[in-house]
């Protein structure tokens, strides 16, 4: 009984430090760029360098490109980056928001390399 209750203490004390995908939206962005590609060719690179350091990945179409969220395996669905990927005139404009926690992985390098 003691185990259950210091498991019970210890998730609410991690749930306050979680950040929701709203309060990631509204972090200050990693970076903001501007591509010549296209929100499709931008994306389809991004996942590709994602894929090997995250193991889940989700490309979601919007009006203007696409939004793409990646964490690792064993992390909270909340504690994901976040890239959104407009269409402008020429290209694409890039955005970049991550959790504070990032580990070890590295997405702002990886969204970088595929400008």
């Amino acid at each position: 009984m003691r185990v259950v209750g210091i498991t019970a203490v210890a998730a609410v004390l991690l749930a306050g430090c979680a950040l929701s995908l709203e309060e990631i939206s509204q972090r200050e962005p990693e970076f903001v760029k501007t591509t010549t590609k296209s929100p499709e060719k931008y994306q389809e690179c991004v996942l590709r360098a994602w894929v090997d350091d995250y193991l889940i990945t989700q490309s979601v179409p919007t009006e203007t490109g696409y939004t793409l969220y990646a964490r690792a395996s064993g992390i909270p669905a909340h504690q994901r980056h976040v890239l959104e990927i407009a269409r402008v005139d020429g290209g694409s404009r890039v955005t970049l928001r991550s959790p504070h926690y990032t580990g070890h992985f590295n997405s702002n390098k990886q969204a970088e390399a595929c400008l």
